[in-house]
């Protein structure tokens, strides 16, 4: 009985660990994606839709690790937040796409002109990650609320 709970606190540090640094790397794609706004313009302006990808496969990382560990409802809800926001940024490149190609507009005006929903995402995101990074953080906030 001793051996099998020791083993689970490491290896729920070790999820933990993950997660965390799923969630920061997130992070670091969105600001990266936020200052590729500043390459309008340029021949770089389109990097952002790299970026978009990142960060949705950064976000199916973060629903597998979500899945897979022990945390409590609300810690999950928070991840599903964050998950949910990455993939509502590619659905709305792939508005944006269809737009450009329908309406005959170029990518960047159809990126403009839904540029709402994407503040709308972020704040999403912005939200999901601060409450993932609370209740991933220490070992007394993982459970609350379960």
């Amino acid at each position: 009985m001793m051996g099998a709970n020791q083993k689970k606190g490491p290896s729920r540090d070790n999820e933990r660990r993950r997660i965390r640094a799923v969630v920061w790397g997130l992070i670091v794609l969105f600001v990266l994606m936020f200052l590729s706004g500043f390459l309008k313009g340029t021949p770089f302006e389109h990097i952002s839709i790299l970026l978009f990808a990142l960060l949705f496969g950064g976000g199916l990382r973060l629903v597998s690790l979500a899945l897979k560990t022990e945390l409590g409802t609300a810690a999950r809800f928070s991840l599903a937040i964050t998950a949910l926001a990455t993939t509502l940024f590619v659905v709305l490149i792939g508005v944006a796409s269809a737009m450009s190609v329908g309406a005959g507009l170029t990518l960047s005006d159809a990126l403009e002109s839904i540029e709402g929903l994407f503040y709308l995402t972020s704040a999403l995101f912005l939200s999901g990650v601060a409450g993932s990074l609370v209740f991933v953080s220490g070992p007394s906030r993982a459970n609350v609320l379960d």
